[in-house]
């Protein structure tokens, strides 16, 4: 797996640190390279899983192992593969090691690597510290709970491992051919993710399940644990092909194979049955649409509540009664969950400062019934709290949720400054992708609490980020030093 080279990516140096100049493109050798990557990987994971191969994500880790002692390993070349190939997998990359973790080590060891940057570059902008800040807020919280070793795992897996692929990825921003290549990675990951999820919409099987209870109606994952991961990464993926239009000509197949990801992509999020979902990828879309003309934005809003309302209330109900009944009009659902919002507060009346510990709700709620289970209109709660902040109340308290929220604004204002700041086109577009990224887990997050999610969701999430703290860098470097030059001429 050698090093793919994009053309046109002569550095300058900037600051401490190259930035890379010149058009963002792969040449046709590369993007056959990266296609060639992308699927071979793919396939190749996708058989291991299906086989259960015993122990494959040691022989993995061992093959990156070797790349990066010949030091052939491209930090770039593994943000790919988690974004893209990885998922395919399915529960086979906990066989033998836990094969997200091994990544982001051989990832993060790579950037010392001959394809490393030249000056590394890690805590150094406000976004930085935040996101820093509150990961300390949610480690005091799992060092103050009842139980020690189930909340540290969490930890771990939920956001220590997401936040080296932000520093992996913050490095990568000096590479002109960093944002093509995961522009590749991404089609074909909604392509082969979505491809998947529509045979699973039409046989009702979980083809790589990881074990999970079905639900009723069935709801499709792809490769991912359940539909929730797969609804928001799906999304995710699907904002960034709609924000980087400038990138379509590394599209896999040409123009024609790009225009089928809009309607996969936005087909399989229907088949997840999940309102926080399609919730989630509305506000993200409606953002990037108000980002390019509000005024259009303003006009249809009125139109498409209409045309909702309209599908909810007489197509919807023709055409799938039992999705419309169990899933849109199950009252029991919002009940159960107004209860367990009940218990996150009870918990955190009780535990005001540090929580009941990070990931412990469930044990909690399970240990102490007779303090936590609530009940509204005759519905008890659940052992999950099935939102963001009720999550980071109950198990983080102030500290966890104030750092939260300093953590999400900052992220705001820096793809705001980026937006406003930066000279690249292509790096504005890239801010308004994190800024509908943003609204997307938020939105999505008002019911499912995604924030201590041990798969994807979290990893994708600090990958996009940490590419835009990482381009902010530079865009704060440029204009000092320009400023310097205007004062010394």
């Amino acid at each position: 797996m050698e090093s793919l080279t994009a053309k046109s990516t002569e550095e300058i140096l900037v600051g401490h640190a190259p930035v890379a100049s010149g058009p963002r493109t792969l040449d046709f050798g590369a993007r056959r390279q990266v296609i060639r990557l992308v699927v071979t990987s793919s396939l190749i994971f996708l058989a291991c899983a299906a086989a259960h191969i015993p122990y494959v994500s040691l022989g993995i880790l061992f093959y990156f192992f070797c790349l990066l002692v010949r030091g052939r390993l491209d930090p770039v070349e593994v943000l790919v593969i988690v974004l893209a190939a990885e998922p395919w997998l399915g529960y086979n990359r906990f066989s033998g090691f836990n094969l997200d973790r091994g990544l982001v080590l051989l990832g993060l060891a790579s950037l010392w690597s001959a394809n490393g940057p030249k000056h590394r570059r890690f805590l150094l902008n406000k976004l930085d510290f935040t996101l820093c800040i509150f990961l300390v807020a949610c480690t005091l919280s799992a060092t103050f709970s009842f139980m020690y070793r189930a909340p540290f795992r969490i930890l771990l897996d939920s956001l220590v491992v997401p936040f080296g692929c932000y520093l992996v990825a913050k490095n990568c921003v000096h590479r002109a051919d960093l944002l093509p290549k995961l522009y590749v990675g991404a089609v074909i990951a909604i392509l082969g993710f979505g491809m998947l999820g529509l045979v699973e919409a039409f046989t009702k099987v979980d083809y790589l399940s990881y074990g999970e209870v079905q639900m009723d109606p069935f709801r499709i994952s792809g490769p991912f644990r359940r539909a929730e991961d797969f609804g928001i990464c799906m999304s995710f993926l699907l904002l960034f092909c709609f924000a980087m239009r400038r990138m379509r000509q590394e599209s896999p197949g040409g123009t024609k194979l790009l225009k089928l990801v809009p309607p996969l992509g936005i087909v399989t999020c229907y088949f997840t049955l999940t309102r926080g979902i399609w919730l989630g990828f509305a506000a993200g879309w409606l953002v990037q649409a108000a980002k390019r003309n509000l005024r259009m934005v303003l006009r249809v809003v009125p139109l498409l509540a209409l045309l909702t309302w309209v599908f909810f209330s007489f197509i919807l109900p023709a055409i799938a009664g039992e999705v419309m009944q169990k899933r849109v009009q199950n009252n029991r659902t919002i009940d159960a969950r107004i209860a367990t919002y009940k218990s996150a507060l009870a918990m955190f009346m009780d535990h005001p400062i540090f929580g009941v510990g990070y990931a412990a709700f469930n044990e909690t709620w399970e240990r102490f019934p007779e303090r936590y289970e609530k009940f509204h209109n005759g519905e008890p709660s659940v052992a999950s709290p099935h939102n963001i902040f009720m999550c980071l109340l109950s198990e983080t308290g102030l500290l966890g949720v104030l750092t939260f929220v300093f953590f999400v604004l900052q992220a705001f204002f820096s793809a705001s400054a980026l937006s406003r700041h930066t000279l690249d086109p292509v790096q504005r577009d890239y801010a308004g992708f994190i800024i509908s990224a943003l609204a997307c887990y938020l939105v999505a997050g008002m019911g499912l609490h995604i924030i201590r999610n041990t798969d994807y969701i979290s990893k994708y999430l600090f990958m996009f980020l940490g590419i835009g703290s990482g381009m902010l860098d530079y865009c704060w470097a440029n204009m000092r030093n320009a400023r310097v030059g205007r004062m010394t001429a």
